[in-house]
């Protein structure tokens, strides 16, 4: 599969064209918890175990990454970037 800066093509894909169900993965209400409290720890070993955890959205429409910076956590937009 083609790599863009060692990001692969269906990354890319799964990142911004697939349309998404609110908390659509098993578990991805929990890590929008742990992203509201703090603990990267916990999301990192969501996002290592599946990436698609990265790109999920909450029931407004938030993704991780936006959630992490409504809530002022620094560490997790960094790891999310």
């Amino acid at each position: 599969m083609a790599r863009l800066y060692s990001i692969r093509i269906h990354d890319i894909y799964l990142a911004l064209w697939k349309k998404r169900k609110p908390f659509e993965l098993e578990g991805s209400y929990a890590l929008f918890k742990f992203i509201k409290s703090g603990k990267l720890a916990s999301v990192d070993h969501f996002i290592s175990s599946n990436l698609e955890y990265a790109y999920q959205i909450d029931n407004e429409g938030r993704t991780t990454l936006i959630y992490a910076v409504q809530n002022n956590w620094l560490p997790i937009v960094k790891y999310l970037i």
